[in-house]
């Protein structure tokens, strides 16, 4: 694989370490949330359906990934894709620059999720309970 490189390793691990870093943090305060605001004897039940509601996005994540990937956003930056003069420009074409396109708005979808649930004023009621 001519594009990996030294340099493109280094970045995709520092992505990497970026991404998943914050996920400490996001599950702390979940669990604070859970265990401050949910009777003891309830929050076995609780967690498991957090268990079994994560489990089945991970499934439905990955299955709708695999589709995007394949049959919407490698075509997109394919030779003669329709992304190729604009995105295809900044980001490159070819092979694996569709998931990297898929990627990169999936990040800013967390972005604004994450900002969006930072502004919640519900989330901020259970946490002054």
């Amino acid at each position: 694989m001519p594009w990996i490189t030294k340099a493109n390793i280094y970045f995709i691990g520092g992505a990497g370490f970026l991404f998943f870093y914050p996920l400490t943090f996001v599950n702390i305060s979940a669990d604070v949330l859970v265990r401050k605001n949910i009777a003891n004897d309830k929050q076995g039940r609780v967690w498991g359906i957090v268990g079994i509601l994560s489990q089945l996005g991970f499934v439905v994540a990955y299955s709708i990934a695999a589709l995007l990937a394949d049959y919407v956003f490698n075509p997109l930056l394919s030779d003669g894709g329709f992304l190729v003069p604009t995105v295809g420009k900044i980001i490159g074409t070819g092979q694996g620059r569709g998931i990297g396109l898929l990627f990169m708005i999936s990040g800013v979808f967390v972005v604004i999720l994450a900002l969006i649930t930072f502004r919640s004023k519900s989330i901020h009621a259970l946490e002054n309970n």
